[in-house]
């Protein structure tokens, strides 16, 4: 069950025992909170259930949420002193190939699929929808937009899902000798990996990305694949607390920021994963040190 945060403030949880909260947010409803009813909580106490922090609500300032939300607090499980990591050792993901100035497509290549279903830190089934209602893509649907090339984008993307997002996205990679790279720079927006880069995010992070097959414009035994990023942080919870038990997550404004951020951390952990596999392509900026992320 859902409730809405304003029903909740006056209400309270009526005959409801476990329920998430939900508000009004930047791209729909944004849920965070879980609520737990008193009597809930009772018997978990009487069972002695370990591992969960009885905090009211108002002192519960450690939000579990949803794997595909934002946090508006840092992720915790059962360890409250995992949820109080800095940000000193997290890096920003940024390939290699960002310096040659390759975006997506290529300057004068067309996007494959648009980059915003997968910058929303959600599943792309339900970034989907969300994209759907955007008013740019509503009137290039209806085919009454200006822009040609942002019609046809939108109308492939829309064939891509409805097809169940199993066609491999086909990108442009500006230079053959990149192929002997694990992360290759054909967007700005959306990592593209190796299989070898694969592996180590389902070992570390599975239930923090989805993976999407790709095509390239040079022929290769190699396999890539785009990574959507399903965990979202805000700037001023990162920059407070760092990034938690989270490992690959997308940095968004936070309360006091005007512009939103490209910028994806990634955790102390999976960067010595991808050291120890000698993980190519990948520029190793600590945050605060990348001078080419936006």
């Amino acid at each position: 069950k859902r409730l809405r945060e304003e029903a909740f403030l006056k209400n309270g949880l009526g005959e409801i025992n476990m329920c998430r909260l939900i508000r009004d947010g930047e791209y729909g409803e944004d849920i965070t909170k879980i609520l737990v009813s008193e009597k809930v909580i009772k018997k978990l106490q009487e069972r002695n259930i370990q591992g969960l922090e009885y905090l009211k609500y108002k002192e519960n300032y450690h939000i579990t949420i949803s794997q595909n939300q934002v946090s508006t607090d840092v992720m915790v499980n059962d360890k409250k002193e995992e949820s109080k990591m800095d940000n000193s050792n997290v890096h920003v993901w940024q390939s290699e190939g960002v310096k040659d100035d390759v975006f997506d497509g290529g300057i004068d290549e067309p996007r494959p699929i648009s980059p915003s279903i997968f910058k929303q830190y959600k599943p792309v089934k339900q970034a989907y929808l969300e994209w759907r209602e955007f008013k740019g893509v509503k009137t290039a649907l209806l085919g009454s937009h200006d822009d040609k090339e942002f019609v046809d984008e939108c109308k492939r993307t829309v064939r891509w899902v409805e097809k169940g997002c199993f066609d491999p996205i086909g990108y442009h990679l500006y230079y053959r000798e990149y192929l002997s790279q694990d992360v290759l720079c054909v967007s700005n927006f959306v990592p593209c990996v190796s299989q070898k880069v694969v592996d180590i995010l389902q070992e570390v992070c599975p239930e923090e990305i989805e993976i999407f097959r790709v095509s390239l414009n040079y022929e290769t035994d190699k396999k890539y694949y785009v990574i959507n990023l399903t965990r979202g942080i805000r700037k001023d919870v990162f920059m407070k607390n760092g990034l938690g038990v989270i490992h690959f997550s997308r940095l968004i404004k936070g309360e006091q920021d005007d512009e939103n951020t490209s910028k994806i951390l990634v955790s102390e952990k999976l960067i010595k994963k991808f050291k120890e596999a000698n993980i190519q392509g990948l520029e190793y900026l600590k945050f605060g040190e990348n001078p080419y992320a936006f």
